[in-house]
């Protein structure tokens, strides 16, 4: 289970993880994971990252990609969208390092070795889209400053929403705890 496939660790899904000490007991039936809104709305910006890219280089609807200066163009914007997955990839492996505590609560830099594999990974994502040799076996180019500048939030964004996701939970557990003992 590499960065890619951080979604291992999530409840529901048949793996177990080590819970962190500042995890609460498991959600109630429902309440589980289940209902958590999909882990993928992240395309539509990777997808306005590639298009962005084109646009920017002068492509227009229709215009061939193949050859010319447009091929450029063309690799640039699938570099982008290769960058865009990588940023996203990074922001969802800071937040499946828990199930219910806040990050902050946790500790962003408590996991070393996860650190390690996002850097690796940062360094490794940045030879493919620069280093020539590599660029040519994987069809990439160099991206400009301000395409860089823009996946940049990127990780915040997706550890963001997955942040409020279980701020939301916990809010719910908290109140279903105090009417559950209101009643009783």
């Amino acid at each position: 289970m590499g960065l890619a496939d951080t979604s291992a660790a999530r409840p529901g899904n048949g793996y177990r993880s080590a819970t962190h000490p500042a995890d609460p007991q498991p959600l109630p039936h429902n309440e589980s994971a289940a209902h958590k809104p999909s882990q993928h709305p992240h395309s539509c910006r990777k997808t306005l990252i590639f298009l962005v890219t084109l646009q920017q280089g002068g492509w227009h609807l229709g215009d061939d990609v193949s050859s010319g200066p447009l091929r450029h163009v063309w690799q640039q914007a699938t570099t982008m969208t290769f960058l865009g997955i990588v940023a996203c990839q990074i922001g969802t492996a800071m937040a499946s390092r828990t199930q219910h505590a806040s990050l902050l609560q946790v500790g962003i830099f408590t996991n070393r070795l996860l650190l390690w594999g996002i850097a690796y990974e940062i360094v490794f994502a940045a030879a493919l889209a620069t280093v020539a040799p590599l660029q040519g076996v994987f069809g990439t180019a160099t991206p400009d400053p301000w395409q860089v500048l823009l996946i940049m939030p990127f990780p915040v964004l997706v550890w963001g929403a997955d942040e409020l996701w279980r701020w939301n939970t916990r809010r719910r557990i908290a109140r279903c705890t105090t009417n559950g003992s209101a009643r009783g």
